[in-house]
């Protein structure tokens, strides 16, 4: 069995840029894991997120997706496969009903009207937002927001989730009902965090990305339990946090 994920000797370099934000990474994510992409700020981890479903591409190096090279002729077929949840649901959500935005993606496959209707009520129940169906995203709480981006991706059926910094704007109890949710799910996931509670939570396997390189890759919890690992890559706890 092909992992579901394979980056091998990734290179790129942003245009006007001297300096590389990878050059020469390697990241293996089998298929049915949860792995937590760690890192400071500027260590390039929406960037690789953005290479996964070919938004952007690499300079050198491959990106394998269940066996499948990404290259110009499976494009297509990879951003099927690979759903990617913005930073901000706001990129996601621009329709007038919840309903409409969770449609967009299988209606752009050029599906039946049954199968988006399935696809629609099966991906809003999934993510525990049935309810919302109706609404307007801009009248919905940053939980809410959240729940409708995950279901909009889950429509497409990928078989892989890259969530970046998905508890951005959220509170405790939303990002709580969010854990809950990643970890019912049964994709792939590679979650961009800066959440190192979330990432645990979520995430048994975490990745720690920094000056374009695969630093650590080791169990989160043993991450979370060595402080002068955390600080060596400029990683910190929330104060009063205990794993």
């Amino acid at each position: 069995m092909s992992a579901a994920v394979a980056v091998e000797d990734l290179a790129f370099t942003y245009p006007g840029e001297h300096h590389s934000v990878f050059d020469g990474l390697d990241i293996t994510i089998e298929s049915g894991e949860r792995v937590a992409l760690l890192g400071p700020n500027g260590s390039g981890k929406t960037t690789l997120a953005l290479h996964l479903n070919g938004l952007l591409r690499a300079q050198r190096g491959e990106i394998v997706i269940g066996g499948l090279v990404l290259d110009d002729d499976t494009l297509a077929q990879i951003r099927r496969q690979v759903g990617l949840v913005f930073q901000d649901p706001n990129d996601q959500l621009f329709m007038h009903r919840v309903r409409d935005d969770v449609a967009f993606g299988p209606t752009n496959l050029g599906l039946d009207t049954v199968e988006i209707a399935r696809r629609v009520e099966q991906a809003l129940h999934d993510v525990g937002a049935a309810g919302l169906a109706e609404q307007a995203p801009h009248h919905l709480s940053g939980g809410e927001r959240r729940r409708a981006a995950v279901a909009s991706v889950l429509s497409m059926n990928p078989e892989v989730l890259v969530l970046d910094e998905p508890t951005s704007g959220i509170d405790p109890l939303g990002r709580h009902e969010l854990a809950e949710l990643l970890t019912s799910l049964p994709q792939t996931q590679l979650v961009v965090t800066h959440d190192l509670p979330f990432a645990h939570a979520t995430c048994a396997r975490s990745l720690v990305l920094d000056q374009g390189k695969i630093a650590l890759d080791l169990e989160t919890k043993t991450l979370l339990n060595d402080p002068d690992l955390l600080a060596r890559h400029r990683l910190a706890l929330p104060f009063g946090y205990r794993s």
